[in-house]
């Protein structure tokens, strides 16, 4: 049996305090394979940043100052920046899978067979042409034209067996007014759109609505959302597993309500920041910043020595990895920053043997990408560099 909770007026953080009640809920033995829907609150959206990425490029008080809840996601296994609003309802599956084995229980076993042909499937369903493209992405064929409609994420936690999957549908156009806040308040690197036709975050959207509406199809938001329900069930959990409609208990809907501010609050979407790096370091020493486009972006945040090695560094983007970081932890990306703490930025065997050595970890995977796409970001940081005194000083 599988357990469907259908949420209302969520915020950012209410996505957050779900995710931390359902590994909660892992940890006591207490937990039941669970479906959550998010319908987003109308009058208080949410933008936020994704599970890596740096929060410099988030302007939080302009977010804030148009009465939009500024956050950061957690354990959606990783991802980029979003909007969400009524017009993008979220479908979350957390279940055990009883696999142990690192092959069955990859990220692309999870990305490509299961959670992405299901979004596929679910778009197939209500009459289109989906397909996924690996990783991360559903889209629809329409005209020889591929449009991005869907975006998904898997993680695992530190327990192998339990897993958390995201499928969010763009099923409408977000308000103007939200697009355009978001393109102003999130500073991208521009090498987010070195293999796009756009240099925008909200301009790849393409609304599932809109094709439906083009098509003469005539399908509901609900008949979409359920349609990605059953699909993502049937090829995660089980063919014949029965999904019941349910509340949250009493004692799960206070710890929601408790823990959601902290999601939304500053220390939170600071905790992965190029300027709370810098506090860290001697003023006097110089700081690079440099991003690099693989399957997806990763971006360094470099500080060098009075030598020219890495005093210091922070990696953040929108790429994935397993197993997913606990909340008072930063752990996977601490252990590529120590491996190259230390090395000369010119010696690319050196920086690249480092990082294979905690990519080889058996516990951690990073889908599509390559040691070697962390350390080109390292080397790009040695042109762009600047005092951290002003770098702090204009941050």
């Amino acid at each position: 049996m599988v357990r469907r909770i259908d949420i209302d007026d969520a915020t950012i953080g209410t996505w957050g305090a779900i995710a931390s009640l359902m590994r909660t809920q892992m940890r006591n033995g207490i937990f039941e394979n669970t479906v959550v829907t998010l319908s987003w609150s109308e009058e208080q959206p949410s933008l936020a940043l994704g599970n890596y990425e740096d929060a410099d490029q988030l302007d939080v008080d302009l977010v804030r100052e148009n009465d939009v809840t500024a956050g950061r996601v957690y354990h959606s296994g990783g991802g980029g920046s979003g909007i969400f609003t009524p017009a993008i309802p979220l479908v979350l599956v957390y279940y055990r899978h009883d696999q142990h084995d690192k092959d069955e229980n990859s990220l692309l076993k999870h990305f490509d067979e299961l959670n992405g042909q299901a979004n596929a499937a679910a778009l197939q369903k209500v009459g289109l042409d989906g397909e996924y493209r690996s990783i991360g992405d559903a889209e629809v064929v329409l005209d020889d034209n591929r449009y991005k409609v869907m975006a998904c994420a898997a993680t695992n936690y530190p327990q192998s067996e339990y897993w958390a999957i995201v499928s969010s549908a763009i099923w409408d156009v977000p308000p103007q007014e939200l697009s355009e806040l978001m393109d102003e308040a999130i500073d991208m690197p521009k090498e987010k759109f070195e293999d796009k036709d756009t240099d925008s975050l909200t301009s790849r959207m393409r609304p599932i609505s809109v094709i439906l509406d083009d098509l003469g199809k005539d399908v509901s938001k609900n008949e979409m959302i359920d349609a990605l329900v059953e699909e993502n069930v049937k090829r995660l959990i089980g063919d014949d597993e029965e999904i019941v409609e349910a509340e949250l208990a009493d004692e799960e809907a206070e710890y929601i309500e408790q823990l959601t501010p902290f999601f939304e609050s500053d220390p939170w979407i600071d905790r992965i920041s190029t300027a709370n790096l810098c506090r860290e370091v001697p003023r006097n020493l110089e700081i690079g910043i440099a991003a690099y486009k693989s399957r997806k972006l990763i971006k360094a945040s470099v500080v060098f020595d009075d030598d020219g090695t890495i005093y210091d560094v922070q990696f953040s983007g929108d790429f994935y990895f397993r197993p997913t970081l606990p909340i008072t932890s930063t752990s996977v990306l601490d252990d590529l920053a120590n491996a190259v703490t230390g090395l000369d930025p010119s010696n690319e065997d050196a920086l690249e043997s480092a990082i294979a050595e905690v990519f080889d970890q058996p516990s951690i995977e990073f889908p599509r990408i390559e040691p070697v796409d962390f350390v080109q970001p390292l080397v790009r940081a040695t042109g762009n560099t600047q005092p951290v005194a002003d770098y702090l000083d204009e941050n």
